[in-house]
């Protein structure tokens, strides 16, 4: 560039040698055209006496570095004017594959895409990506899944799904059971957990898996026999003791039916879960009714809650000779040896017995002998008299007073 003022003629042609003249690298001056309105061209003719001057401005190179050729570029700009520099937040390379921005070397706002510098001297300002992976994650329709995204290289990329999402109707829910792979090859073993923390080395596509799951409850008079959630198309078996004893051998529960499924009247059943289970083992309330009898019983056994009871013990009992056992009383109970109770509770009923003489048998012991000993004294009598009149000697006698004859002895006669 040529040192100035110089003189020239009038009518003489002046030139600018160069457009641009370099003073550094990255550091230029550049013509702008002849001041005072003059024209732009390089040569001008002086027309006049007067000072005529060429306007050079200076500008300063600044190139955009980046590690995506589609990002890089470079300008001249004027020193200490405001230069407004803006890239895409991502740059796509790929359906699941991108560049994210990171940040500028340099400038007002270097963690925003647009950013703005006042270059003063030649300058390189840099973006910087990273390479980022997208992380999709599914589950069944309706279910919101936490986590997917976009995700840089080598981070840990936190997915959540819902332990559990609710049935279709009540007692009815699916259960999370693990995430799978979606596609090939296969990145990610199948882990149980619904949260999911992985390391993104590429493109992820899980799927979240639930398994449908039915309500299991069975109760019984002593508490619950099973409450729990059982996956669909399990084995179900459901087993309740056929007596319950509240007091071994006095008050007892016999089971009689399952409630809330039709057909159920075994204590052990079993089957597929396919839908929710809600039952309860109906169980009959029994009371022993005990008697202590010295001479037997009936009606003794388990009887319902308020059925009645009808026990019957023999009213007397012979015991050797004239003696016999006669009953006085079930102790605290009643008199009578057949008796009814609404049985409410355990009953324990005791025979009371007395020893008494039997009156019939003593008179017959009394009267028998007499009758046969009377029998016998008539039949000896009679065979006596028949003896004498019958089978013994005819003697004639004669009295003093005449010549009559007749048999002797008592013999009566029919004559």
């Amino acid at each position: 560039m040529s040192k100035s003022p110089i003189e020239v003629s009038v009518g003489s042609q002046v030139c600018v040698v160069q457009s641009i003249q370099y003073v550094a690298a990255g550091d230029r001056w550049v013509f702008t055209g002849w001041d005072g309105g003059r024209p732009q061209d390089l040569c001008l003719t002086i027309g006049g006496p007067g000072s005529y001057r060429a306007v050079f401005v200076r500008e300063v190179l600044v190139q955009v570095r980046s590690a995506l050729a589609s990002q890089r570029r470079s300008m001249w700009v004027r020193p200490g004017v405001p230069l407004r520099l803006e890239v895409p937040a991502a740059v796509a390379i790929g359906e699941d594959t991108r560049y994210g921005f990171v940040e500028w070397s340099e400038g007002e706002t270097p963690f925003q895409p647009a950013n703005t510098i006042i270059p003063l001297a030649p300058a390189t300002p840099e973006v910087k990506w990273v390479k980022e992976f997208r992380v999709e994650a599914t589950g069944p329709q309706g279910v919101s899944i936490y986590g997917p995204g976009w995700y840089a290289d080598g981070a840990d990329a936190i997915i959540q799904a819902p332990a559990l999402i609710g049935g279709p109707s009540a007692g009815q829910r699916s259960k999370f059971s693990g995430w799978e792979n979606v596609g090939t090859p296969r990145i990610l073993a199948s882990m149980e957990s619904p949260t999911a923390s992985v390391k993104v080395t590429g493109p992820w596509k899980l799927n979240a898996v639930y398994q449908p799951q039915v309500y299991v409850q069975a109760r019984t008079p002593v508490g619950v026999l099973k409450k729990e959630w059982v996956t669909v198309g399990a084995d179900v078996a459901l087993e309740t003791p056929a007596i319950i004893e509240s007091v071994p051998d006095r008050d007892r529960y016999v089971f009689q039916k399952w409630t809330g499924m039709a057909g159920l009247v075994s204590p052990k059943i079993s089957g597929t879960a396919d839908q929710p289970v809600n039952v309860d083992a109906v169980y009959e309330h029994q009371f022993k009714v005990g008697v202590a009898a010295p001479y037997g019983s009936s009606g003794a056994g388990w009887y319902k809650q308020s059925a009645t009871a009808t026990v019957t013990v023999p009213p007397a009992v012979e015991k050797f000779f004239f003696l016999q056992d006669v009953f006085v009383e079930f102790a605290g109970y009643g008199k009578a040896p057949t008796m009814s109770l609404v049985v409410g509770e355990p009953v324990d009923l005791t025979a009371l017995y007395r020893r008494e003489v039997n009156l019939k048998v003593l008179a017959l012991l009394v009267i028998l002998p007499l009758g046969v000993a009377g029998l016998l004294a008539g039949d000896w009598r009679l065979r006596r008299k028949l003896g004498q009149g019958v089978l013994g000697p005819k003697r004639r006698s004669m009295g003093r007073g005449g010549g009559a004859d007749h048999l002797a002895g008592d013999v009566e006669t029919n004559e």
